[in-house]
């Protein structure tokens, strides 16, 4: 949320009553480390929407973001070898560095593969959260794909206004269908087997052990 403060003042707003409006300390943006509860984030971004009467809030704020929110599980792709190697990566480390409420699905066709995404539980009325991944996704596969990554389209289960399509196709740099059965980013196949750019081979083994200790520490047993 470290970006949230400046957009809402460009907005008008004052950031700290919508933060304290939804018990979140506006101290704890400080802190890269702090983590706050899933609902509020969500229910914030759609109070926002509303009060500002931006529907498409949750886009905004993503384009004052980079994909590090996520965590070092960014870090990770990016030192991967593959584009294929490196969504692996973010697929099993997303719900240890950014919210254990997150989950993400490669799925593999001949010409097309599918990044899907949703949450674990039932958070209401997420619009402007799952317009905020499109695009945070969308910048990380770009980053990973290089000027080679061309999206199909863009698939979100959210009821978007007619209106708003062309501007979330500009932003979004393809097609975008809303009211789907699933969240999903479309892209050519081909592209999980390029090499990337900023493979870093021991970057890519010191965060990898290191996450896949903290995501063992953090399994329930009986």
């Amino acid at each position: 949320l470290g970006a949230f403060p400046v957009l809402a003042r460009n907005l008008g707003a004052d950031p700290r009553r919508l933060l304290e409006r939804h018990d979140i300390d506006p101290f704890s943006l400080r802190d890269p480390d702090h983590y706050i509860d899933v609902q509020s984030y969500v229910n914030l971004l759609e109070d926002c929407s509303t009060l500002l009467n931006d529907p498409l809030f949750g886009l905004r704020l993503a384009q004052v973001q980079e994909p590090d929110v996520y965590g070092c599980v960014t870090a990770l792709c990016r030192a991967s070898s593959t584009v294929r190697e490196a969504i692996d990566c973010l697929i099993k480390f997303i719900p240890v560095t950014h919210s254990p409420a997150a989950m993400q699905e490669l799925v593999v066709n001949k010409e097309t593969a599918l990044l899907r995404w949703g949450v674990r539980t039932d958070l209401g009325n997420n619009r402007q959260a799952n317009y905020q991944a499109a695009l945070l996704n969308l910048k990380l596969l770009r980053q990973l794909g290089g000027r080679d990554f061309r999206p199909h389209y863009v698939n979100l289960t959210v009821d978007t206004r007619h209106k708003d399509i062309d501007e979330l196709e500009r932003q979004l740099g393809c097609r975008f269908h809303s009211r789907a059965n699933e969240n999903v980013i479309a892209f050519p196949t081909a592209i999980l087997d390029q090499r990337i750019t900023t493979a870093n081979r021991l970057l890519f083994k010191l965060l990898g052990g290191y996450l896949s200790c903290v995501k063992e520490a953090a399994r329930t047993t009986l």
